[in-house]
C-alpha cells in the first residue's frame, strides 16, 4: 500500500487495473484483495480504456 494525502490507503495495483494498464491473473494463490482487483478491472473493461480498448 502507498500513502497519499490524509494517510488514505491507495493500492497501486488497483489503480493500474482501473486505468486499464494491467490485467488480473488467476494463479491459484488466494489474494485478500482479489475482489477489489476484479472490480477495478471491470471498471476499465466497461470504460474500454487501456488494454481494454
Amino acid at each position: 500500500m502507498a500513502y497519499g494525502k490524509g494517510e488514505a490507503d491507495i493500492s497501486f495495483q488497483e489503480e493500474l487495473l482501473k486505468s486499464g494498464l494491467a490485467k488480473t491473473h488467476k494463479s491459484g494463490v488466494e489474494c485478500p484483495n482479489n475482489l477489489a482487483f476484479e472490480k477495478a478491472a471491470d471498471i476499465a473493461k466497461a470504460s474500454h480504456i487501456g488494454v481494454w480498448k
